[in-house]
């Protein structure tokens, strides 16, 4: 009987709602304004506008496949960017390992506060490992036009995510290394904000 009493107070005591109230701050803070020579700097300084990041891709078992790609991309306002980036990547599956090294330049068109267009040609250049001739054959050069785009959120003044998706419009058969859809996800940092 206790104990059913006992879990019936419990069971109350979930369901009743606590409220807090604390005391709301009435201050207003004094904000010095920016001197002329502050906002000259700010003005013109390129540093301001620039943004570093990239993306990171790790993948292990039957093959492993791990990729660097660091961008830096200079923002013309807040609808507008354009950059150029390196791409390197290391894959070792059963016909040996290979390295993929290449750079692209991209532009990217921000609207409605968290969606991006993403337009981007990219050059890579790697092994021909999809045909059966020896591992040490030669090296071929993939020119790929990437379209798309995704969601790009600002975490704060500082940081920014994103998730895209493009199309590899030059798409090749004989050199078919990008598989379209391609996906990206990365972070962008502005060091203006140390």
């Amino acid at each position: 009987m206790k104990t059913r009493k006992l879990i019936i107070c419990c069971l109350l005591c979930l369901f009743i709602d606590f409220k807090g109230y604390a005391q709301q701050d009435n201050v207003s803070y004094y904000k010095a304004p920016l001197s002329n020579d502050s906002l000259k700097i700010k003005k013109n300084n390129w540093l301001y506008n620039l943004s570093t990041g990239g993306n990171l891709g790790l993948q292990f078992g039957t093959y492993t496949y791990i990729e660097v790609s660091p961008h830096v991309a200079y923002h013309f306002n807040e609808w507008v960017s354009a950059g150029v980036g390196l791409s390197y990547s290391f894959l070792n599956f059963d016909r040996g390992s290979h390295h993929i090294v290449g750079g692209s330049v991209f532009s990217e068109f921000y609207f409605l506060k968290y969606l991006a267009l993403h337009a981007e040609y990219m050059i890579l250049n790697y092994d021909d490992f999809f045909t059966n001739q020896p591992i040490d054959s030669k090296r071929l050069t993939s020119n790929n036009l990437l379209l798309g785009g995704g969601f790009y959120q600002r975490i704060n003044a500082s940081y920014a995510i994103y998730c895209m998706a493009f199309y590899n419009i030059t798409d090749q058969p004989e050199q078919n290394f990008l598989i379209s859809p391609v996906f990206k996800i990365g972070v962008s940092f502005w060091p203006k904000y140390l």
